[in-house]
């Protein structure tokens, strides 16, 4: 059987932040961050459509209420899009409180892991 795996190294970037919070998000706190998304993104199926490792870039939001508003997702097809905006869309962030009204990009790396 097949398992699939995210890989989060530092092709996860959070980097440059548009963040409109009155109280920026430290290099820590957008490690945090950083790491809770990941957490909450199961690994999506990419053998069904032929690929081994794609790349998928997420801009999105965290509302006053901690909450992530996904914004926008590229994805090399709609499936996956659908995917990364299902797992994280209106989910809430414990780790960052400081994170709020910030605008985020995120560049998730997606392997396929054969045994």
């Amino acid at each position: 059987m097949k398992f699939f795996s995210i890989v989060f190294a530092l092709v996860l970037s959070m980097g440059s932040l548009t963040a409109e919070a009155s109280t920026p998000v430290s290099g820590k706190n957008q490690q945090e961050l950083r790491k809770e998304v990941a957490r909450m993104i199961e690994a999506p199926s990419i053998q069904d459509f032929g690929m081994e490792e794609t790349a998928v870039f997420v801009h999105f939001t965290i509302s006053e209420s901690n909450e992530i508003e996904v914004v926008h997702v590229a994805a090399a097809n709609d499936y996956l899009a659908n995917h990364i905006k299902q797992q994280l869309n209106h989910r809430q962030i414990k780790s960052a409180p400081n994170a709020k009204n910030g605008a985020y990009n995120l560049r998730i790396h997606i392997k396929s892991e054969a045994n």
